[in-house]
């Protein structure tokens, strides 16, 4: 398990704006990705859109649950590492849970929290 949390100086409507909407994701994380902020729908960011397919970055990973401004999970692939090689080829994926807290007008803490 791997969590990191942030306080970043945007209101709480921005914060999830960025984390969801694909135009804000492709301004930030990504110009590459397919993103449908639904349960089931895809949460795929291509880190190297060039790439053999299941190695252009988080393929296959889908929206597990949305609870707007508050709480955002997906499923997220295992990096292609040699450690995690026989994980990622068996379709194991970790779980990546955001949560967004405003602390005022214009500061939200944003924490990630990723367990395999």
């Amino acid at each position: 398990m791997v969590g990191y949390a942030v306080d970043v100086p945007v209101d709480l409507a921005e914060a999830w704006r960025l984390w969801t909407e694909p135009s804000a994701i492709g301004e930030w994380f990504s110009p590459s990705f397919a993103v449908d902020i639904r349960p089931g729908g895809p949460f795929e960011i291509y880190f190297d859109p060039t790439a053999a397919p299941g190695d252009k970055g988080c393929e296959g990973c889908t929206v597990l649950v949305v609870d707007p401004e508050k709480m955002l999970s997906f499923a997220w692939n295992l990096p292609p590492a040699p450690e995690t090689l026989a994980l990622r080829e068996s379709g194991h994926m970790t779980v990546v849970q955001i949560r967004f807290e405003a602390i005022d007008d214009a500061r939200t803490r944003v924490s990630l929290l990723n367990t395999v």
